[in-house]
């Protein structure tokens, strides 16, 4: 009903004020009186056309008050939840304590008034992880159907709290801030040394799962861009991450591991060869949420196995030092790689691959302890 009225105002403005300037008098076409109109008559007639479109662009589309109009909405997920009013301070303010006393006398349970809160809807009210407001932009964007119009007044958007994906980072230890001499922050990523001894493919995938788990929960956010600044911190962390494990720096890892500008991974399968790179899919706004009916059957990432492991080189049986075939080969070890002296060939060996396991036949491995 209120739509209504709404909508027979501005056509009631429409037909008072705006299209008596475009035509000069109401029911006659608006090209007919344009082609008869002399330059300095088009001239005043637009100006007056723009001076009435400012006007229309500035006023809002609903009231902005109405004491007869109220709703509630609310919302619940779990313990927590959210009650939306259309009303005033006082109203919400009503809603709280009859909840409260509700809550105390029907479910015997102690609502927390740190945590319970009126919040004016031009703020922004924290629920699951998203931080909810109503928009009062006036801005102009162009629609679909190619007109130019205030499409964000009155929206209800979800935004992605800052705090929420920085703390991420920190959690990962993939970042550690700075404070400049103006008294900004400035991130600096860093190398996550619990991964480092983990395979190419290993770390590739779980840096890709963090990226994609983010973004996944903040998918349906009206900002849901603000994820790219999240995966673009965590891509240099994996960088020196990767440049930390073969002790090197990030340009040389970005030499070694980017084919056309993304980072990309070789791994082997049962089929053959694969390769996967840093997640490239952007972080686009989606309209629904993604439905799982059934959690245990998600579709997994993609399966690998392992390369180049102490299994694996035993059952190639070929000793790693002289190249000869072998059923009862042995495993020599080192403690630590920068204890190694000389120049022998199973020194030079260890160093190069950077293993502290070397796998010999019997007679190699008597000759490294002789």
């Amino acid at each position: 009903m209120q739509r209504n009225l709404i909508q027979k105002q501005k056509r009631n403005t429409y037909q008072q004020h705006i299209e008596p300037v475009l035509t000069g008098h109401i029911g006659i076409e608006r090209k007919e009186i344009w082609d008869t109109l002399t330059p300095e008559e088009r001239k005043v007639r637009c100006k007056a056309l723009r001076e009435l479109e400012q006007v229309e662009k500035t006023t809002t589309p609903t009231v902005v008050k109405d004491a007869d109009y109220k709703r509630i909405q609310y919302t619940r997920y779990a313990d927590d939840f959210l009650v939306g009013v259309i009303g005033s301070k006082e109203d919400a303010e009503a809603i709280k304590r009859d909840i409260k006393e509700f809550l105390k006398d029907k479910l015997k349970l102690e609502m927390s008034d740190a945590k319970t809160k009126v919040t004016h809807t031009g703020d922004r009210a924290r629920f699951l992880g998203y931080d909810i407001t109503v928009s009062r932009s006036q801005n102009l964007k162009r629609a679909v159907n190619g007109k130019v119009q205030r499409c964000q007044t009155g929206v209800v958007k979800l935004l992605v709290p800052r705090e929420k994906w920085v703390s991420k980072l920190m959690e990962y230890q993939a970042i550690k801030i700075k404070i400049n001499e103006n008294g900004k922050e400035r991130f600096v990523a860093l190398h996550r040394g619990k991964l480092v001894n983990q395979n190419d493919i290993e770390i590739l995938a779980r840096y890709n799962a963090e990226v994609r788990g983010l973004y996944n929960y903040y998918a349906i956010a009206n900002d849901s861009f603000k994820i790219g600044r999240f995966a673009n911190v965590m891509k240099y962390s994996m960088y020196k991450t990767f440049a930390c494990k073969y002790k090197t720096n990030v340009h040389e890892i970005k030499r070694r591991y980017c084919v056309k500008d993304l980072f990309t991974v070789s791994y082997d399968t049962k089929s053959g060869r694969k390769q996967t790179t840093f997640y490239k899919d952007g972080f686009k706004r989606k309209e629904k949420a993604t439905k799982f009916d059934n959690v245990s059957e998600l579709p997994q990432y993609s399966k690998y196995a392992k390369t180049n492991t102490l299994k694996q080189r035993v059952e190639r049986h070929t000793c790693e030092l002289c190249n000869k075939d072998c059923r009862k080969l042995e495993i020599h070890q080192v403690k630590k790689l920068k204890d190694l002296k000389g120049n022998a060939d199973w020194v030079l060996l260890m160093r190069k691959r950077r293993r502290k396991t070397l796998v010999v036949c019997p007679e190699c491995h008597k000759l490294i302890h002789s």
